[in-house]
């Protein structure tokens, strides 16, 4: 039997309803910062992935600003047209000084840099491999790809060895840096160092990762280019730590080069803003001028933790920014979120199919302008909530 289009979406968003599923966009008014204004209501945020608050800094808006006039606001065409700019390629360059890798091109989205490597590095003859838990737009890339697609357990190195067995013309092991829903990372340093990585290439998605992550905030591939620099591919964003938006991968003169000529979510499509390239080379800069950032952030996270493992919240185990707090059902789940907003604090609550069932959560995110005070009132808050649900 025929459907219309309207009648199949009307039953999918219904059954989304039903299962307690159904997302809605919240608008929030004014800068990103660890308060924020949305629907009217005044709110502390610890639901933002901008962990080093740098999206509403003043001192970068000013640079940023200076150089408006000259920029422009929009790119005009792809990279390979005329969409290149002195801002793209500053970018790219300072990003390969940062990193230490040889070579470095931007995107405009994190997704779309991963839907280009799965996509264009492997073909039907090779095999990618990747972590259960990676970010969906990895997901879908191995999916699109040509190349055999398998995964592996969480952070499980067994699981990995079994994985790569058979005989491929190429193998990319896949997987997030810092991981977005669960917020523990990746031993890449371990990875390489199994013998059965030879020859193999490892591709990392360190959104979450990269700009916090290190003594210096390259991410979880700190201190590996040298030796690695012919293995290693890293896929960063901009939207995150650094307050800006668009995405890079870092690799080897080949690599990128394969990439400029044949991924096609880098040649049919506008190049990243100049704007946002800009933004995104003061915030390094401004990152490189200031190293106790890196380490602010990272006494608020332990501040939090401790605040929390003194309260018995049920944290999952991460030191990262991101703080899930496993919840349970969707039920609960929701009306803890709103109590919580009710009480002034935005959180983000996370449920099927971003996590699986019968595990949703909290994910708490710390930054670095959080106080004390303001860390120690949602502790406070979400234990006595949490007491009281029980009771």
């Amino acid at each position: 039997m025929s459907h219309s289009l309207s009648q199949v979406l009307q039953q999918r968003l219904q059954q989304r309803h039903a299962q307690q599923q159904y997302r809605q966009v919240a608008t929030r008014s004014g800068l990103q910062g660890t308060q924020v204004t949305v629907a009217g209501q005044a709110l502390l945020n610890f639901s933002s992935n901008d962990y080093l608050n740098l999206a509403g800094n003043p001192s970068l808006i000013a640079k940023v600003q200076q150089q408006l006039s000259y920029t422009g606001l929009g790119s005009g065409a792809s990279h390979l047209i005329c969409g290149h700019s002195e801002e793209h390629e500053a970018l790219c360059e300072r990003l390969q000084n940062f990193i230490g890798a040889p070579r470095v091109m931007l995107f405009s989205c994190g997704y779309m840099a991963n839907l280009a490597l799965l996509t264009t590095l492997f073909e039907r003859a090779d095999l990618i491999v990747q972590d259960k838990l990676n970010h969906a737009s990895l997901i879908d890339a191995g999916r699109f790809s040509d190349a055999t697609h398998r995964r592996f357990r969480h952070l499980d190195n067994e699981s990995l060895r079994q994985q790569l067995r058979g005989e491929f013309r190429l193998t990319g092991v896949v997987t997030d840096g810092v991981f977005s829903m669960d917020g523990d990372s990746a031993n890449v340093a371990q990875y390489l160092a199994m013998p059965e990585m030879n020859n193999k290439t490892l591709i990392v998605d360190d959104a979450h990762g990269f700009g916090v992550v290190g003594h210096r905030g390259v991410g979880v591939t700190e201190g590996l280019w040298q030796d690695h620099s012919e293995q290693l591919i890293l896929m960063g964003t901009f939207g995150k730590a650094l307050g800006s938006a668009g995405a890079f991968v870092a690799g080897s003169a080949v690599v990128i080069d394969a990439l400029q000529q044949f991924a096609r979510p880098y040649v049919y499509t506008t190049a990243l803003s100049p704007v946002a390239a800009l933004t995104t080379l003061v915030a390094i800069e401004s990152l490189s001028d200031h190293p106790q950032w890196l380490t602010q952030l990272q006494q608020n996270i332990a501040y939090f933790r401790y605040a929390a493992e003194s309260e018995g919240l049920p944290l999952m185990p991460s030191t990262s920014a991101i703080q899930p707090l496993l919840v349970g059902d969707e039920s609960s789940c929701l009306t803890l979120g709103e109590k919580l907003r009710q009480q002034g604090f935005w959180v983000g609550v996370i449920r099927p199919p971003t996590v699986p069932q019968n595990q949703c959560r909290l994910r708490i995110t710390i930054t670095r302008e959080h106080t004390e005070p303001q860390i120690k009132q949602l502790v406070t808050t979400l234990a006595k909530l949490i007491a009281k649900n029980k009771d």
